[in-house]
């Protein structure tokens, strides 16, 4: 008896129910609210299942201003259970108050017996849509950031979410154009709706002023609101390493007569510091010193006028190169000077000492000397001759030859380097020959 009574009651109950106006217990956007999406769908969720009517509009209105009219009846108006979904064919205008009215009827309950009562003021459900551009929330690199590296991409963070717009991204040195980048290019995606990322075809320049412009309208909201056109700046990091500035070395690149007290000086093209390595002074292809490039005898003033004071004079008449290796110096930036081994800096001493005859041939008190043979002069340096003065070959006290040392035919003295060799007139007599350079 008593569940035949508690069945009767269910069937009371439902058939209640199903006997009902509908009624809205949700709208989406809810009433009052603010920064809809211009693109968003309109859902009623009714207390109970509902249906499409035979008949009726739903109206979309700015104020008195209708806006669109959907009939009840197309596609863009579906039922799923108690939920209704309205997707206007057209986008909702942007930072404007809106209204929906729904005619009476429109929509009844799953049982067809009672209708839905509509909406017929302005006030009941009412929005405003998104008015609002998009803006950067963020940047990477940041703003004004410096020290940059070259390969960085550009990444933007907006404040809302957002797709593509039309127009490019320029990348800008200075008032050098870099790189210009359409919005739409594969270089440019978004990530989470809201995160682009701008990866350029090729590195950005070292030590440069970097502009990003951004033109109005390259991106925009799901509402269509465009965002406002910005300008992005910062500087890259400096990839250049340092060189000698052309023209500075001090003495000068095959300079000559050089004095032999002087200290070596150059500048490089940017602000440096002492790396690791040696500078080595040659005479010819002799070590003369090697300066470890942390020693007190290499100074560097204003961050870029190097000298090098070396702890001795240099030799003298030398064929002088300096040979400074790579990493000795870098810039502030830790790039690293390459060295010059590959073209030392050269240069000639002055020369400040008479030469000094080192060998004679034949030597000194030699005998049995064929009469025919050649006098050779050994010195200890490049030889050249004189404008003046005399060889004297002697015979006791008989003068054999006296050669004029300017005028003296050709093949009579002839000099190779540091060597001079006589062929006397004719051959010498028997016995001790004297040899004077007068």
């Amino acid at each position: 008896m008593k569940t035949r009574l508690l069945c009767l009651v269910g069937l009371l109950y439902f058939g209640w129910a199903a006997g009902q106006a509908p009624t809205v217990s949700t709208y989406s956007p809810a009433s009052g609210a603010t920064n809809v999406v211009t693109t968003t769908n309109l859902v009623l969720t009714f207390g109970a299942n509902v249906q499409k009517g035979s008949a009726g509009n739903i109206t979309i209105s700015q104020g008195v201003t209708v806006l669109q009219t959907i009939p009840v009846t197309n596609a863009a108006v579906t039922v799923s259970g108690a939920q209704v979904t309205i997707n206007p064919p057209a986008n909702l205008p942007t930072g404007r108050a809106v209204s929906v009215q729904i005619a009476a009827g429109a929509f009844q309950n799953a049982a067809g017996t009672d209708n839905y009562a509509g909406i017929a003021d302005t006030t009941t459900w009412r929005f405003t849509t998104d008015g609002t551009r998009p803006t950067v929330s963020q940047f990477t690199p940041a703003q004004n950031a410096t020290n940059v590296a070259v390969a960085a991409n550009l990444v933007m963070r907006f404040s809302e979410k957002i797709e593509r717009g039309t127009g490019n991204i320029v990348i800008r040195d200075g008032t050098t154009v870099v790189e210009t980048i359409p919005v739409g290019d594969a270089r440019v995606t978004i990530a989470s709706d809201s995160i682009v990322t701008v990866n350029p075809t090729n590195n950005l320049p070292g030590s440069a002023a970097i502009t990003v412009s951004i033109p109005d309208g390259a991106f925009r909201d799901f509402s269509g609101n465009p965002d406002a056109a910005v300008t992005w700046a910062f500087r890259t990091a400096d990839i250049t390493p340092p060189t000698i500035v052309a023209g500075s070395l001090d003495p000068a690149q095959n300079a000559i007569d050089v004095d032999r007290t002087t200290n070596l000086a150059f500048r490089f093209s940017e602000r440096i510091e002492k790396g690791t390595g040696n500078i080595v002074i040659r005479n010819n292809n002799t070590d003369v010193e090697t300066i470890p490039v942390g020693d007190a005898r290499v100074s560097i003033a204003s961050d870029s006028i190097i000298t090098i004071n070396p702890a001795n004079d240099l030799p003298n008449a030398g064929n002088i190169s300096v040979v400074i290796a790579a990493n000795t110096f870098r810039d502030l930036a830790g790039n690293n000077y390459a060295g010059n081994a590959a073209a030392p800096w050269r240069f000639r001493t002055r020369d400040t000492e008479p030469p000094v005859l080192t060998n004679v041939t034949p030597l000194r008190n030699a005998a049995n000397v064929v009469a025919s043979t050649n006098l050779r002069l050994v010195f200890n340096e490049r030889m050249q001759r004189g404008t003046a003065g005399d060889i004297v070959i002697s015979s006791g006290s008989t003068v054999v030859a006296t050669i004029p040392v300017a005028t003296a035919p050709a093949g009579v003295i002839v000099i190779s380097d540091s060597i001079v060799t006589i062929d006397p007139p004719a051959d010498l007599p028997p016995g001790g020959i004297t040899v004077n350079l007068q």
